[in-house]
């Protein structure tokens, strides 16, 4: 019997179109033909409120605007279906098409199903609860790509965990904005691999990171296509900053590292967004370039910005978690202001690598703020409460990197 490595090796020509490149930034363009409708590459996401909306999203081929699609959904338990037609625009070129329906008026912590078109395959997804009355948990990471032998096993993971979403922070593809095929294959090992049971679509909330930029920094939104056509909607400013609300136990503030939008000039709106959830039970602030680095320089230009722009004012608001990317290994900060370890500090966890090989750390400095670090990939599962964070950290494996408890007040293990 073949290992699932073993099987994976023979499977991915077949199923993926090419070899496994370690740089896949060296790999070449293969074109993956989709099917008529595109299903393959079915995914869902968030514009707005997760508790009562839905965006429904994928992408298929043509030569012209595509007619519009009959998407048909109910609540689970119920027997009457409910029409609804997508819309579609480009998607990077007039080529590929993004086709979307958002769905609205939907009641919170509950089970839809839904079906396109003719289509025989039914799917499933779950709005988020108005209030957090039972633990609620989500998958973390970034610095993903489209090698299956990597990533497979870490979506499995992650889907295992029955997470309401997927947080996703920046290199999701590695297309650098250009190579529409790898982005097709990024959704296709998404779709197929991240779902819960009883084929329930986990729904991406996605940040923006240098592979999705056409240059990767200090650029427009315009030259980050493919990423803005999927996921403009929580994006309002000049560049990919937003936030995502649920409710009142939960809001998740996404920035821009220098991507699409200068790090200064997102701090005044930084500050607005923090004072105006103080409130919330749990605020999670998330970005693709560390501030606090385990595998590159501490004194490199973008992270020094985040330190003396962003992370006083993550200090003074009280955040405990703050989710870093872009280094491709594994780390956990001691507990941190100004830079020195304090009680009442925050704690910087990351450093992407979900799916994209490892790389070696950096000599450990006392200096640099980091209490673990290790070359390994990774995914973090999110477990929140109304009092606790519970936070959990597992390789390709499955093996435990790390595990420890945020209360509101303290770190508890």
């Amino acid at each position: 019997m073949k290992t699932r490595r073993e099987f994976l090796t023979v499977l991915t020509p077949l199923a993926f179109g090419t070899a496994i490149f370690a740089d896949e930034a060296k790999r070449p363009t293969v074109i993956e033909p989709l099917s008529p409708l595109g299903l393959e590459t079915l995914f869902l996401t968030w514009a707005n409120d997760p508790l009562r909306t839905m965006r429904i999203q994928w992408i298929s081929a043509a030569l012209q605007k595509p007619n519009p699609i009959d998407l048909f959904y109910q609540k689970k338990n119920e027997s009457t279906w409910i029409k609804i037609s997508s819309s579609s625009h480009p998607f990077g070129s007039i080529e590929h098409w993004v086709n979307r329906v958002d769905l609205s008026s939907l009641t919170p912590g509950t089970d839809y199903r839904f079906r396109v078109a003719n289509q025989p395959e039914v799917f499933q997804f779950k709005t988020a609860p108005e209030k957090l009355e039972q633990p609620l948990c989500f998958a973390e990471g970034g610095d993903i790509g489209t090698d299956p032998l990597t990533v497979i096993p870490l979506h499995q993971m992650a889907a295992s965990w029955e997470p309401l979403f997927g947080l996703v922070v920046g290199d999701l593809s590695y297309s650098n904005g250009l190579d529409v095929y790898t982005e097709l294959r990024f959704y296709k090992l998404w779709s197929a691999q991240m779902r819960g049971s009883g084929n329930r679509l986990i729904p991406m909330v996605a940040g923006i990171g240098n592979h999705e930029v056409q240059g990767g920094y200090q650029k427009t939104r315009a030259e980050a296509p493919f990423f803005y056509a999927l996921f403009e909607g929580l994006f309002k400013g000049s560049g990919a900053y937003g936030t995502l609300d649920f409710g009142t136990y939960l809001s998740i503030i996404l920035l821009d590292s220098r991507h699409t939008c200068e790090v200064e000039l997102q701090t005044e709106w930084l500050r607005a967004t923090l004072a105006k959830r103080a409130q919330v039970t749990h605020r999670f602030v998330a970005y693709h370039v560390p501030a606090y680095p385990s595998v590159r320089k501490f004194d490199e230009p973008i992270s020094v910005a985040i330190r003396k722009q962003w992370v006083p004012i993550l200090e003074t608001a009280g955040i405990k978690i703050v989710f870093e990317h872009h280094d491709h290994a594994f780390k956990r900060s001691k507990k941190l202001i100004n830079g020195q370890e304090s009680p009442v500090g925050v704690t910087y966890v990351g450093d992407g690598a979900w799916g994209r090989p490892a790389r070696p750390i950096r000599a450990q400095d006392a200096s640099d703020g980091l209490l673990k670090r290790e070359s390994s990939m990774n995914v973090w599962k999110v477990t929140l409460t109304d009092s606790n964070i519970d936070l959990l950290a597992s390789n390709e494996k499955g093996e435990e990197l790390d595990h420890f408890v945020v209360s509101r007040g303290s770190i508890l293990r």
